[in-house]
């Protein structure tokens, strides 16, 4: 939520009466990006993303059961 309280200050500051400069300045951001905050309508924030599946999530119990029954296995011996 950074985000979201960085563009509030930057438009407080600018309703102060400071200049684009004056903002990227002291916010350390480039004009661009405080001009995109400053005339953007509405404040935007991002969505937490959805966890996709990794790929040994498939092989995991096959993995698990060969590593508790053979104890000193090694990986490149698992998967010969």
């Amino acid at each position: 939520m950074q985000k979201m309280e960085e563009q509030y200050i930057i438009r407080h500051l600018k309703e102060e009466g400071l200049s684009i400069s004056a903002i990227s300045r002291k916010n350390g951001h480039c004009r661009n990006t405080i001009r995109k905050y400053i005339y953007d309508q509405e404040l935007k924030a991002y969505k937490p993303r959805h966890q996709k599946e990794k790929i040994l999530d498939l092989y995991k119990k096959h993995i698990k059961s060969r590593l508790e029954k053979y104890e000193e296995l090694y990986a490149v011996v698992l998967f010969e």
